[in-house]
């Protein structure tokens, strides 16, 4: 029986994130095979990446995020375990495929349990990570991402003006990180009427902030691959005990108390001294400055706006 990962990247940014991210993954699972989804003009680069077995055209992508949930029923593998391509891979994914012997899919809870409120579904059933998909080649899959793909359309016509938003800086649909296009309560609505079988997998399956949990040893980062993403992978098993990964704060915190700062300590001294930034921002380049570093570490704001970036 087959088994493999599945990356969905019909742009040039995601197709170079997957090698990245497929790589980490082989690093630990030589055994696995990996196929990934692309454009016919990305193709003769995909073809260069020595990482990709399979290599699949779509000859009509949408360039946003619907190419990935139009494109998991193309999996050439018996068992399938779908990743973005801001992840990353930090040991063994044998028992993921494990669960594919009893189960349909294998899923993590999304970090916002509910963003919106769907009408017939209670708040004990939470949206699920669209980001860590794993599934077995069946019927009920086939049916499920049918489903899915139905729901998602008449979201993106429609809206969801009977729900209410979770979120507490938006009222509606549209104000959410993709709006409409936001696939994860479609994905939601679909598991929740389907006959599949779920397993719902611990978030050392998909450890992702903004503040991520983890007990056992992280085998899936979730964060991107900015220059503090790789900081925190590179240190986040060292300690194998319940810790919590805070990302506005960049620190990891330890059961027994103990902490770690995730960054450029160096850098961040020089960049955060009050005396620089009134320099930068009499020269006029403070903004511009600050933008540039926030994507070097792949920042993220604290709750009240008040990010380190």
């Amino acid at each position: 029986m087959s088994r493999g990962l599945l990356y969905v990247a019909t742009g040039r940014p995601f197709l170079e994130a997957a090698q990245t991210s497929a790589r980490s993954a082989v690093a630990h699972n030589d055994d696995l095979s990996v196929a990934v989804v692309t454009s016919r003009e990305l193709r003769p680069s995909a073809e260069e990446h020595d990482v990709f077995d399979d290599i699949t055209v779509c000859d009509d992508p949408f360039d946003d995020i619907r190419d990935k949930h139009t494109n998991l029923h193309r999996s050439p593998y018996d068992k399938t375990l779908y990743l973005d391509t801001d992840t990353l891979v930090l040991d063994d994914l044998a028992p993921v495929f494990e669960l594919l012997d009893r189960y349909d899919i294998a899923v993590t809870h999304a970090p916002f349990r509910q963003v919106i409120s769907l009408e017939g579904i209670p708040p004990a059933f939470p949206e699920v990570n669209g980001g860590v998909i794993a599934f077995r080649d069946s019927d009920a899959v086939a049916r499920f991402l049918k489903q899915w793909r139905s729901y998602f359309t008449r979201q993106a016509k429609r809206g969801r003006p009977e729900a209410e938003v979770q979120l507490p800086d938006a009222d509606r649909l549209e104000q959410i990180p993709f709006g409409r296009l936001h696939d994860q309560p479609p994905l939601r609505e679909a598991l929740y009427e389907s006959d599949v079988a779920v397993s719902i997998m611990p978030p050392e399956y998909n450890f992702r902030g903004p503040a991520a949990y983890a007990q056992s040893t992280v085998s899936i980062m979730h964060m991107g691959h900015s220059s503090k993403a790789k900081a925190l992978a590179s240190v986040i098993n060292e300690r194998v005990e319940p810790r919590v990964y805070v990302d506005w704060d960049r620190r990891l915190y330890f059961q027994t108390g103990r902490t770690r700062y995730i960054g450029l300590s160096r850098f961040d001294s020089i960049v955060t001294n009050p005396v620089i930034i009134r320099l930068l921002k009499r020269l006029g380049v403070f903004g511009p400055a600050k933008r540039l570093y926030r994507r070097l570490i792949g920042a993220t704001d604290a709750p009240d706006g008040d990010g380190r970036g």
